[in-house]
Formats: structure tokens, C-alpha cells, sequence
């Protein structure tokens, strides 16, 4: 996923459809949620696209580090 700039706002070409979301539900301390939500806001996101940025990140990085790790040398 792109990461977003202020005042930038990235266009769907014609025919393109959104992809299907379905709801995450997931249990977290009520003031992790006001930043979540916060962050999200000043960065002008939905908290669901700062999740999939975040998420994206975790791949990159965390998951791409494991799997380096178990493949044979």
C-alpha cells in the first residue's frame, strides 16, 4: 500500500472496484484505542487503512526477518 501524503488523495482508474472488507474484530486497552484512532486522524487515514499500512509494514520487515532466518544458509 502507498503511504499517504496530507492533501494527496490517490484515484481508483475507471473499473477498478474496492476490494471485498470484511470486519477484524479484536479487544485492546480503551486508551490504545484513542491513539489508534487519533493517529489515524492526524494522518488524515481510517483507522482500517492505518491497520493495513500497519500490517503491510509487519510483513515487510518482521515477517521477511523470520522467514530469512529458517531458510537454510
Amino acid at each position: 500500500m502507498q503511504s499517504r501524503l496530507p492533501g494527496i488523495v490517490a484515484r481508483r482508474a475507471r473499473g477498478d472496484r474496492a476490494p471485498e472488507k470484511e470486519p477484524l474484530q479484536v479487544r485492546i486497552p480503551a486508551n490504545l484505542k484513542r491513539q489508534f484512532k487519533s493517529h489515524a486522524a492526524l494522518r488524515g487515514m481510517e483507522p482500517n487503512e492505518l491497520f493495513v499500512e500497519i500490517w503491510s509494514h509487519y510483513e515487510r520487515t518482521v515477517i521477511h526477518k523470520l522467514d530469512s532466518a529458517e531458510a537454510p544458509q
